[in-house]
C-alpha cells in the first residue's frame, strides 16, 4: 500500500475520535436535561470549542438532534483544515455508547484504557483530499493533529495508553476526491461499507 495513502487512512481513522467527544458530553449534558433544543445547542457550541483547541482544524456541528446517555444524533458535522477549507463532511451521524462507561475509563488512573463505541453509522461522508503545500501531508491529517498548546502540556508522570474502539461502523455513501502529493486528482465513491476500527498509539 502506497505510504502516504495508509497515513492517510491513519488521519481518518482518527477522525472517528469525534465521536467519543461527542458522548462525553451526552453523559455530563444528562444531568442538564440536555435533550431540548436550547440545551443541545449550547453543547454543540461547547464541543466545537474543545475540538477547535484540541486539534488545529476548525470543527462546526450544524445540529445535535437528540442527545442522551446511550445515543447520539447530529445532523451534519463539518471538518476544516488549517487553511480553511472544508475536508470532511459526515452526514446523519448516529453513535450508540455508554457515555458513563466512557467518563469512566477516561477519567481512570489506569495505564490500559479502552474507550469503546458500540455502534456508529453516518449516512453519507464527504473527504476532500489535498497536500499541504509545505509537507505534502494531505490536509485532513493536519486538521487532526494536535494543537501546539495542547503538544505544550506536561507530559503526565505515569504513562497511559488510551484505545479507542469501534467494533461496528457503518457508511451508507460516501465519496473521496483529491489527490495525494505525486498523484493525479482522482474521485471515488463507496456505499454499504461497514467494518471496525481500533485506534491506538502503536
Amino acid at each position: 500500500m502506497n505510504p502516504k495513502f495508509r497515513e492517510w487512512l491513519l488521519a481518518a481513522s482518527k477522525a472517528l475520535g469525534l465521536g467519543a467527544v461527542f458522548v462525553v458530553s451526552a453523559g455530563v449534558g444528562l444531568y442538564l436535561h440536555v435533550d431540548f433544543p436550547p440545551a443541545r445547542r449550547v453543547v454543540a457550541r461547547n464541543v466545537e470549542a474543545l475540538l477547535d483547541d484540541t486539534f488545529q482544524g476548525r470543527f462546526e456541528i450544524e445540529s445535535i438532534d437528540r442527545i442522551s446517555s446511550r445515543t447520539l444524533r447530529v445532523s451534519r458535522v463539518r471538518v476544516r483544515d488549517p487553511g480553511g477549507t472544508v475536508v470532511l463532511e459526515v452526514k446523519g451521524l448516529r453513535v450508540r455508547a455508554d457515555a458513563f462507561d466512557i467518563l469512566a475509563e477516561a477519567l481512570s488512573d489506569s495505564s490500559e484504557r479502552r474507550i469503546a463505541f458500540q455502534h456508529v453509522r453516518a449516512e453519507k461522508a464527504d473527504v476532500l483530499i489535498r497536500p499541504d503545500p509545505a509537507s505534502g501531508v494531505p490536509t485532513l491529517g493536519t486538521a487532526f493533529a494536535l494543537s501546539p498548546k495542547m503538544k505544550g502540556k506536561p507530559a503526565s508522570k505515569k504513562p497511559s495508553t488510551l484505545r479507542f474502539w469501534f467494533p461496528t461502523i457503518e457508511l451508507g455513501e460516501g465519496s473521496v476526491r483529491g489527490r495525494l502529493e505525486g498523484t493525479p486528482e482522482a474521485e471515488g465513491h463507496v456505499k454499504g461499507v461497514r467494518g471496525s476500527v481500533l485506534v491506538w498509539p502503536v
